[in-house]
């Protein structure tokens, strides 16, 4: 996932957080700005661990919404959430890529 943010607050962190079907945040990723920059990837598996009777079980997996929070400390700044079947192409499995531009914002003043 790539963003910048508007007029970041200094020491601020880029959360990125996979939201499954229990509403449960089971996988995220933090990341500092590259001046008003970020590239963040949050690595989820859709399989099982291992083999069943010679055979791969195959389970679907995939987090529904993903929501990235821009913070400072405990302070939340921003947040934006998005559905993994509307706001995202997958162009490979397990690969997906925002279709819009993402723009958090962080102080109005400085």
């Amino acid at each position: 996932m790539k963003g910048r943010v508007e007029n970041p607050p200094a020491k601020t962190v880029v959360r990125v957080e996979l939201i499954y079907s229990q509403r449960q945040v089971e996988d995220s990723a933090d990341t500092t700005l590259e001046n008003t920059s970020f590239t963040i990837k949050v690595p989820f598996y859709t399989q099982s661990r291992g083999p069943v009777i010679g055979f791969f079980e195959k389970c679907s997996r995939k987090p529904k919404t993903v929501t990235v929070r821009l913070l400072q400390g405990d302070e939340e700044h921003d947040s934006k959430t998005f559905d993994v079947g509307k706001d995202f192409d997958s162009p490979f499995p397990n690969a997906y890529t925002l279709r819009s531009p993402l723009v958090l914002k962080g102080n109005d003043h400085q």
